[in-house]
């Protein structure tokens, strides 16, 4: 049982590395039910656990349970190669903020690093004991971060591939990880039901957010690294002040566990994903709801605004990752990849 739900909470990692340039659907068949236009990629034999865009718009990266990593066009939705090394299903998977480095993480305890250009492994960080969970660059990209179920979160220096250090206060798994916009902090979700924040130039923790009443799934900073938000198994989404700590409060609404939350670029709204299939959007300043997409057929693992706040995806277990669009007068355009 224990091994099955881990299995199932490593389908959570969504990498929120944002979508500048939006895919064209102009062309795209209209789906029946919903109106919406599709694209769909097809090439992976097994679920698709994780997706991240580079910053420029040009390159959607898919890890997923056969073992790849895919690289994909996103103007033209064509494969542009495919990444085979991990001997596990791949969970996670980030691009540098310049772009030309991918990582990803494993359920073989590793962590790859990826030349974007040519498809080359660039080299394999190990040192975790447990499935790599979750993994997110710095702001300047000169350091990676790794969670893990072995309770540890790993900062490595991404030129050379050494580890700098683990972080290992948490009693229980460690899901997700984020860094700060200016880079100093480092936030970490674990299925201890608590969120810790770290100082990423010393290693030293610098405070606990207690509150969930189930273990904390995800993990993300506002552009202004001022609040803090956090999704649980308790079916909620807290919002926190980083600089004292305190819970600025609570946000209800969905019916199952929420499994992943992002914030617009311009920090007004946040983005959630549950279990429940849906995704919703809420007012960060009232705290109230506005929005729920609902689209998807299997549980939403994850969600990510672009870099200018004009597209949202969402990942699902149901082997689909929609890209809404909101300018649209209400219709929102749908990219699937199987």
């Amino acid at each position: 049982m224990k091994r099955t739900t881990m299995f199932l909470l490593g389908f959570l990692m969504f990498l929120s590395s944002p979508i500048v340039q939006r895919p064209i659907f102009a062309s795209d068949p209209r789906d029946a039910q919903t109106g919406q236009r599709t694209r769909t990629l097809k090439g992976h034999r097994g679920w698709v656990s994780s997706v991240a865009s580079s910053l420029d718009g040009r390159t959607l990266a898919s890890g997923s349970y056969d073992q790849s990593v895919k690289l994909w066009d996103e103007q033209t939705g064509q494969e542009v190669r495919t990444l085979k090394s991990h001997r596990g299903w791949v969970s996670s998977v980030a691009f540098s903020p310049d772009g030309r480095t991918l990582a990803s993480g494993s359920y073989d305890q590793s962590v790859k690093l990826w030349d974007v250009q040519t498809g080359q492994e660039v080299r394999t960080l190990k040192g975790h004991r447990g499935w790599v969970s979750s993994v997110a660059f710095s702001p300047d990209g000169r350091t990676l971060a790794s969670a893990s179920n072995d309770e540890s979160v790993k900062l490595w220096d991404v030129q050379t591939g050494q580890e700098v250090r683990t972080l290992k206060v948490h009693r229980g798994w460690v899901s997700s990880v984020a860094f700060s916009p200016d880079g100093r902090t480092l936030a970490s979700g674990s299925y201890d039901q608590s969120v810790k924040l770290w100082d990423v130039q010393t290693g030293q923790e610098v405070r606990t957010l207690k509150g969930h009443r189930g273990w904390v799934s995800s993990v993300a900073f506002s552009p202004d690294g001022r609040t803090l938000a956090s999704a649980s198994y308790d079916q909620s989404v807290k919002l926190w002040d980083v600089q004292t700590g305190q819970e600025v409060r609570t946000l209800k609404g969905h019916r199952g566990w929420v499994s992943s939350v992002a914030f617009s670029s311009d920090g007004r709204t946040l983005a959630s994903g549950s279990y429940d299939q849906s995704v919703k959007l809420w007012d960060v300043q009232t705290g109230q709801e506005f929005r729920t997409l609902k689209g998807h057929r299997g549980w939403v693992s994850s969600v990510a605004f672009s870099a200018d706040g004009q597209a949202l995806a969402s990942g699902s277990t149901d082997g689909t990752a929609k890209l809404w669009d909101p300018n649209e007068g209400g219709h929102w355009t749908a990219l699937t990849v199987n």
